[in-house]
């Protein structure tokens, strides 16, 4: 209605966004509890130099997002994939996924 309308208006005032970036998905059940594996993730990005943009957690700690940009994800996805061979291969991970092409909008308030 036109009240949640001004409202919104009143709060948002624009939006930024970031491009040309691709999440990574580290995730298993083998992770969660497991002291240690987001330091090793990102042991394993700051290895290949790559710039963490986001990061998302599941309260499950079942997964690990993040946003990294277009132009490092082939390495940083090859360092995680040598990272947790073993893991990946005895199913404590079930996989490291990549999703291509994404961009982060946010909402800018007063």
């Amino acid at each position: 209605d036109n009240e949640d309308m001004a409202n919104l208006q009143n709060l948002v005032k624009g939006f930024a966004t970031i491009d040309n970036l691709a999440l990574v998905n580290v995730e298993g059940t083998g992770m969660a509890g497991v002291p240690g594996t987001a330091s090793a993730i990102f042991s394993a990005v700051k290895d290949v130099g790559a710039n963490v943009i986001m990061i998302s957690q599941a309260s499950s700690e079942h997964s690990v997002c993040f946003a990294v940009p277009e132009t490092e994800v082939k390495a940083v996805a090859e360092a995680l994939q040598s990272r947790f061979r073993q893991a990946l291969d005895n199913g404590r991970l079930s996989q490291v996924a990549i999703i291509p092409n994404c961009s982060i909008l946010a909402a800018v308030g007063q």
